[in-house]
């Protein structure tokens, strides 16, 4: 009865289960490693090409606060 439980522990059926899985598994380390290198060869792009555009962005948020204080100088008036 004990033996019956647990099917996948019986004969060769449990070797084909245990096949499949782990042929699955290996399937899923592989993609999940090409996704990882996709990523890391996308950010090392991006982070090159946006050295320029950070200094750009830093500029423009120092231009607007400064209207700001003009547009508020001018409500003040």
């Amino acid at each position: 009865m004990k033996e019956n439980a647990n099917p996948q522990s019986n004969g060769p059926q449990a070797v084909a289960a245990m096949k499949d899985h782990t042929d699955t598994t290996n399937e899923r380390k592989a993609h999940k490693k090409k996704k990882r290198r996709k990523k890391r060869k996308h950010r090392s792009k991006t982070h090159e090409e946006q050295d320029p555009v950070e200094n750009a962005s830093t500029e423009k948020d120092t231009t607007p606060s400064n209207d700001d204080s003009k547009n508020g100088d001018k409500d003040a008036e």
